[in-house]
């Protein structure tokens, strides 16, 4: 079996906000870029999977007489839009490589631009 290595200018751990915005200035300098998120249930990172949308979905939608069961059907309907969308945009540029991995920073070393 051959080995073959496949040779990134960056590595984002992560796919929230912070990750974006690091992905996003060497993807257009046409640095090839991987990605890593643990989840593919977390792409687009914490506000939009499990913090600020999910607990304002959740908020609006239950109440009195509606089943937990539904309110999790519904913020689960409502935030699988906005993670299809954000690895859509980041999977659009060919510079970009999205692995459903854990990652883990193994050494650093500056890189000469």
């Amino acid at each position: 079996m051959e080995n073959t290595s496949i040779h990134y200018q960056a590595f984002v751990i992560g796919f929230g906000k912070a990750g974006k915005n690091l992905a996003a200035l060497p993807g257009t300098q046409s640095w090839r870029v991987a990605r890593a998120e643990q989840s593919a249930r977390m792409y687009g990172g914490t506000c939009i999977n499990i913090a600020c949308i999910p607990a304002k979905l959740l908020v609006h939608s239950s109440g009195p007489g509606v089943p937990y069961a539904e309110a999790i059907a519904e913020k689960n309907r409502l935030t699988a839009f906005p993670r299809q969308r954000k690895l859509a945009a980041v999977t659009a540029s060919s510079q970009v490589t999205v692995y459903t991995a854990q990652g883990r920073p193994f050494s650093w070393r500056p890189i000469r631009c």
